[in-house]
């Protein structure tokens, strides 16, 4: 009988045993000259001259062959062989019979024996038909065995990959909590930075209503600049969070890039002013409607502009220059400042980096400006690149994006003409938000009631319906989004339009907002004309 075989090299080996034979026959003369011949071969014999005894060993013990003898005196060889085959499925029967016929030798084969011989036989071909049979029984063997170790390998390694995807499975939703606490983190923190700069807003809206063209003016307008400052640190870090988080992306629709040139001058030039700095826009081409994200694209241009603001000298000219070239839009910043050092251009577009980072440096700001327009450049199938200009004539950064030409939507100017009276009431847990508004929006001629909650809100409006609601998203307990479906849900309120004024400025949030059915949106910190426009447009409709 072989033993477990090995493979090395792609070739089978194995340790040979005395192969052994099951010898059914109760013919005593044939048995014994049967048995010494084979036992002369170094076959290990087991002689059965019964079927009881040839039961009973093949119950006890497993054989390499069964040589059964079909004219038994007791029992039918043909029951005899399919008692061995179901007691040892994997010993090969060989029928070894004086008394053949054609009916006996098919009823062998289909009862599982695997060869038939007739006596009396060659011994030489007796020899071979067991090598054969045991051959192929160690074959049968080798064969199970490897099944049933691929079986084990394979079971293993389900086990291992289901272990492996409940892992993952675990960690994705690791992942997909911490994502959402990011998101949950960027969407408050936004809201808390940004609600307190609303009133400060309203507030210089106010004093200039109030004040006038006075000797209060350049106060304010220093005001103006540094709250507007404050906003756009406050949108830098935001975006580098977004960033760092891959939540960055682009609303992109047409536009017109001289207007977005013309808002982003028109954000910098203050802080020019401050300088006596001189801002030069030129535009070598006419302009097709482009299709890019007014907003992002109006950023990169003023963070450049910021940028050269910092770095060119007092009474200096900063030049803005755009224009066509191979499918692409070029947009180029020359600040005639110093110049970079060349050890530094490699690390412009580092988050948080800068030349000077001592206490004595002479530029503020956070080192984020450039980082955030390079990656919105990026976003836009675009580059954004830096090099010292010839003649010393300073920085020079240009934006470069594919010119994708959009269909342009004519829209009429907005006007900031309300219809009044209007009666607002303004939802905010802030009170110094909803104070400073109740004082601009009053000296607008409005009717104005404020509260702090969603329950004062409620009761507020169904005390005195109002024309148009103003309401902060983000407030304990009960938030804007439950208030509008509470409005919703009551048959005297659900026609009142509602503006969300929030600090929640991210387009998910804003996409949320609109989905939820708010009339209009305002992101805080928001300006009059900002404010005047939703105003008059959820006003107009409440009146027609």
């Amino acid at each position: 009988m072989y033993s477990d075989a090995k493979t090395s090299g792609g070739s089978v080996r194995g340790r040979v045993e005395q192969p052994s034979v099951l010898l059914v026959d109760d013919d005593a003369d044939a048995a014994h000259t049967l048995s010494s011949i084979l036992r002369q071969d170094h076959y290990r014999v087991v002689l059965a001259r019964s079927a009881e005894e040839a039961s009973r060993a093949a119950t006890e013990n497993t054989y390499d062959v069964a040589l059964i003898e079909l004219a038994l005196a007791e029992v039918d060889g043909l029951e005899l062989l399919a008692q061995i085959r179901k007691h040892s499925p994997t010993t090969s029967c060989i029928v070894l019979t004086g008394y053949a016929s054609l009916e006996s030798a098919v009823a062998a084969l289909r009862r599982g024996a695997s060869d038939y011989l007739v006596k009396p036989c060659v011994i030489e071909d007796l020899k071979q038909t067991l090598r054969q049979a045991i051959e192929r029984r160690r074959l049968t063997l080798l064969a199970a065995q490897r099944e049933q170790q691929l079986k084990e390998l394979n079971d293993r390694l389900e086990e291992r990959v289901l272990a492996r995807t409940c892992e993952l499975m675990e960690a994705n939703q690791r992942l997909a909590e911490a994502n959402a606490a990011k998101d949950r983190f960027l969407a408050t923190l936004s809201h808390e930075l940004r609600t307190p700069l609303t009133p400060l807003r309203a507030g210089i809206d106010l004093l200039r209503e109030r004040l006038g063209e006075s000797e209060w003016r350049p106060i304010l307008d220093a005001m103006q600049r540094n709250l507007a400052q404050e906003a756009r640190l406050i949108d830098d870090l935001l975006d580098i969070a977004r960033i760092t988080a891959g939540k960055l992306s682009l609303d992109k629709r047409a536009v017109l890039l001289h207007e977005c040139l013309r808002n982003a001058v028109e954000t910098i030039e203050p802080r020019a002013a401050a300088k006596k700095q001189i801002l030069r826009v030129e535009a070598r081409d006419a302009f097709p409607p482009l299709l890019a994200d007014p907003v992002r694209l109006q950023q990169v241009v003023a963070n450049l502009l910021d940028n050269a603001v910092k770095f060119a000298p007092s009474e200096g000219v900063i030049r803005l220059t755009a224009w066509l070239a191979e499918g692409q839009v070029f947009l180029e910043v020359l600040d005639g400042g110093p110049g970079i050092d060349p050890e530094h251009l490699p690390r412009v577009f580092e988050p948080f980096w800068q030349a000077d980072r001592s206490s004595r440096r002479m530029h503020g700001g956070t080192g984020l400006g450039m980082a955030i327009a390079r990656e919105i450049a990026l976003l836009h199938d675009g580059e954004l690149r830096v090099r010292n200009a010839k003649s010393g004539s300073g920085a020079c950064f240009t934006f470069r994006f594919p010119l994708v030409r959009a269909e342009l939507r004519q829209a009429n100017a907005p006007s900031i003409a309300l219809p009044p009276p209007l009666k607002i009431l303004l939802v905010d847990d802030s009170v110094d938000t909803v104070q400073v508004l109740s004082w601009l929006l009053a000296s607008k001629g409005l009717r104005i009631r404020e509260v702090n909650g969603v329950s004062q809100a409620l009761d507020a409006a169904r005390s005195e319906t109002p024309d148009v609601i103003i309401t902060d998203i983000g407030m304990p307990g009960q938030d804007g989004y439950d208030l509008l479906r509470l409005l919703r849900a009551d048959e005297r309120l659900r026609d009142i339009p509602v503006i969300a004024a929030t600090g929640y400025v991210g387009s998910r949030e804003q996409e949320q907002m609109a989905e939820a059915g708010f009339s209009a949106t305002l992101s805080k910190p928001f300006d009059l004309i900002e404010l005047f426009a939703a105003l008059e447009r959820v006003g107009s409709s409440t009146k027609a």
